[in-house]
């Protein structure tokens, strides 16, 4: 399978939502308790792809969203998008992803070891 066939089967596998202005795109598979997985700098939610299946095979909602310039995301202009320095970098505005990816205020969530933690 192609890199672009791979890229095409994860697009279609989520879906596209717009939070703060900012367009980005989220897995969202399951029905019971969510459980948000939060990628660091330089990945995206296709790290979490197979995590996302198991977590919905096991009777949890998993959810993986593309944080702005990352993944399938937009990279708006005025966004300081993760890097190095991603800890000490100010943020010019945030993303409210709870009411525009319906993802509820007692979701458990992952980061990976050693990633940074999204503000």
């Amino acid at each position: 399978m192609s890199s672009a066939e791979v890229i095409a089967r994860h697009r279609e596998a989520g879906r596209r939502f717009e939070a703060g202005g900012v367009a980005s795109f989220v897995l969202d598979h399951g029905d019971g308790e969510p459980v948000l997985c939060v990628h660091g700098a330089p990945t995206s939610s296709f790290l979490y792809r197979k995590v996302i299946a198991e977590l919905s095979a096991h009777g949890l909602r998993g959810v993986a969203f593309d944080l702005p310039g990352l993944g399938l995301a937009d990279r708006p202009e005025h966004f300081d998008c993760p890097g190095p320095g991603w800890d000490d970098s100010p943020r010019p505005q945030s993303m409210p992803l709870s009411s525009s990816a319906s993802i509820s205020s007692s979701t458990t969530s992952v980061v990976p070891s050693g990633s940074s933690s999204p503000r």
